[in-house]
């Protein structure tokens, strides 16, 4: 069952088991409802785990309990602890933003007039993250190879696709990531200063010579800290398969995931 999973949710699950298993044998518990009731208990009372983190294991252990073990981890009384753990629960403070949209959207556009490769790389991640609504993962998953980035005629259009590594880890035959087709903002046939096609297409084409080196690795310094990006250039078309999709590919590595978070965080 569990190869039916991705990895990320099978390492999930079989962490839900082995904490369900340590319980099991700390508790010298039979193996019934009520001990997997109380197990769901001691996880939002004693082990202080979020009502999300309660559902996890619910679905972690619901299968395997049923098949092996003939227990239904469904009925009147999951319902109830469900409510009850949730209404006890005490929600985590929430953060109200508080910039100025203005301030932002003229930051981005005096980094869009600049032709430095920080402030261009800086202007297309939060636009394209702005268009998109791309987490940090996915914005790095996104590559220079023209099968999965390309530019419609006239740069009307960009199409993204995350790399083939990132499908492999997150695809599956009932949940397909489809490529995004990103539109071009014009006004009398020319480009927007924050339009994200244009910072985009700004950023690749005067950084296709950077090699990836970890020695030579760019520094851009943010808030006051000093930040590596490494950045990379295309391989050359011979080489471009899935099967040997190199790190060069992407617009910014893998690695580069939290400064990317840095980024989109503290930059505006």
């Amino acid at each position: 069952m569990l190869n039916a999973l991705r990895p990320t949710s099978r390492r999930q699950y079989q962490s839900c088991w082995k904490r369900f298993q340590i319980f099991l044998s700390s508790a010298g518990r039979p193996l019934s409802q009520d001990t997997v009731l109380s197990f769901l208990t001691w996880l939002s009372s004693t082990g202080n785990r979020a009502p999300a983190t309660v559902t996890a294991h619910v679905s972690a252990l619901a299968d395997p309990l049923w098949f092996g073990a003939d227990i239904h981890l469904e009925g009147r009384a999951l319902t109830l602890l469900s409510w009850g753990i949730r209404a006890t629960s005490t929600p985590g403070p929430r953060t109200t933003p508080r910039c100025s949209l203005h301030k932002v959207l003229a930051s981005v556009e005096t980094l869009t007039q600049s032709q430095g490769e920080d402030e261009l790389l800086m202007s297309s991640l939060f636009l394209l993250a702005l268009a998109t609504g791309f987490r940090a993962s996915q914005l790095a998953a996104l590559t220079r190879h023209p099968n999965f980035t390309s530019f419609g005629e006239n740069d009307d259009y960009l199409t993204l696709a995350p790399s083939p590594i990132f499908l492999a880890k997150n695809e599956r035959s009932d949940r397909l990531i489809a490529p995004l087709r990103v539109p071009a903002l014009r006004e009398d046939h020319s480009h927007l200063p924050l339009c994200p096609v244009h910072a985009t297409r700004a950023y690749i084409e005067p950084t296709k010579h950077l090699a990836p080196n970890p020695k030579k690795d760019k520094k851009i310094s943010l808030d006051g800290k000093d930040i590596i990006v490494p950045l990379g250039k295309p391989v050359p078309q011979k080489e471009w398969s899935k099967s040997n999709f190199c790190q060069s590919e992407y617009l910014v590595y893998k690695e580069s995931q939290a400064c990317i978070r840095y980024i989109l965080k503290f930059t505006f």
